[in-house]
């Protein structure tokens, strides 16, 4: 098991079709970290307001994580465009190792210091027109749904 002091993840879209979160829950099992850093949509909103999608490998996921924390990683949550929903409620306390935030500075053991977002405040274009946004995250989710039977095709 590999030992890391901090870990990133962004964009893992639970509640999206195309969720890599099996492949998510191995790697977290692989790992012993102090700081797990979720960095925005990590719960796709979008996605989940057109259809719900909610396997039991989700539910698997989301417990990992909280276990995690329970057991005393540092978990940090920021959101992003597709959990934007969040964002009014932010900072939001919870009891335990878990602190959900828009932003937030990250030291590293060098001393070098980083700013932490999810980068979609930085695009004008998501953060004033959503509707455009949203018809681009069905076009891509469309694109993504077609690409394994595509492959299978292809493969043959």
């Amino acid at each position: 098991m590999k030992e890391y002091k901090t870990v990133f993840i962004s964009d893992v879209h639970l509640g999206a079709y195309a969720c890599q979160d099996d492949a998510l829950y191995h790697f977290l099992n692989s790992l012993k970290c102090q700081n797990l850093y979720l960095v925005g949509d990590i719960i796709d909103g979008w996605a989940l307001k057109r259809k719900i999608y909610w396997p039991e490998t989700h539910k698997k996921l989301v417990n990992k994580v909280l276990q995690m924390a329970k057991d005393g990683v540092n978990v940090y949550y920021l959101a992003g465009n597709h959990d934007e929903a969040l964002r009014d409620y932010l900072p939001i306390p919870i009891e335990g190792n878990i602190e959900f935030m828009d932003s937030c500075e990250y030291i590293s053991v060098s001393g070098m210091r980083f700013f932490i977002t999810h980068g979609d405040m930085f695009d004008e274009k998501a953060m004033s027109k959503k509707r455009l946004s949203q018809m681009g995250d069905w076009w891509y989710m469309t694109f993504l749904r077609l690409n394994r039977p595509i492959n299978q095709i292809r493969a043959l």
